[in-house]
């Protein structure tokens, strides 16, 4: 717990002072307009207008996005689904049956990614004030107003393998993956969950109309990171 306040706190700190930035800057340059007697308007116009101020302003939004980051999880090769399995059991976790049958299909194997680094955000459930607000739908919308992508389903497997549940804020971590449909089942995806038994890749509802409750994290590519799709 102390370790995700401290992570949380990190964060806001780093927006801050991106923001911060952001601000002394714009009013230092408007500042020297106006003191020769120009408008705020036209101090604005000649930032808008300093390429060097506009590369520092790109960089400070830089800060900022990255300040918003979840966690970072790194991909160093691509593996078979058997390879996955053992990696995520070699660590004392488990992988259901469901999501077995899941990483089965080629809609799984599509979303092999290349190595990488690859930086995941969150939408959490409280930020939806009630549950029937909180649908698979709704938060599709939300993280596509944010500039967040679909996380590739891959990359649960990944994680699960990397991550332990302790480190991960919330018992039931859901990877925001186009969903994948077993021929004769529902669409489903992918998630990190535990219980008093253990650690597991799961798999749960994809339906857009299902609804998920508040303690519930959902995980989404960040807006600048570009994952390619392995070959």
């Amino acid at each position: 717990m102390a370790r995700g306040l401290l992570g949380r706190k990190d964060k806001f700190n780093a927006a801050v002072s991106a923001l911060g930035s952001m601000l002394t800057l714009a009013v230092s340059l408007t500042a020297k307009v106006v003191s020769k007697g120009g408008t705020m308007a036209e101090g604005l116009l000649r930032l808008v207008k300093n390429d060097q101020a506009l590369d520092d302003v790109a960089a400070i939004l830089a800060r900022l996005c990255e300040s918003t980051v979840w966690r970072t999880l790194t991909v160093r090769e691509v593996p078979t689904v058997e390879r996955l399995i053992a990696a995520i059991e070699a660590k004392g976790r488990k992988v259901t049956d469901w999501a077995r049958t899941v990483m089965s299909q080629p809609a799984f194997a599509a979303t092999y990614i290349k190595p990488g680094r690859h930086r995941l955000v969150v939408i959490r459930g409280d930020e939806f004030e009630d549950a029937p607000q909180r649908t698979n739908a709704n938060i599709w919308t939300a993280a596509e107003k944010l500039g967040y992508r679909k996380v590739p389903a891959y990359l649960a497997a990944v994680a699960r393998a990397a991550w332990p549940q302790s480190e991960l804020g919330s018992d039931l971590v859901v990877f925001m993956h186009d969903p994948i449909t077993v021929p004769g089942d529902r669409p489903n995806l992918l998630v990190l969950d535990a219980d008093a038994s253990g650690e597991y890749l799961n798999t749960y509802n994809g339906n857009p109309e299902n609804t998920w409750n508040r303690e519930r994290l959902f995980v989404f590519l960040a807006p600048d990171q570009d994952s390619e799709l392995s070959a």
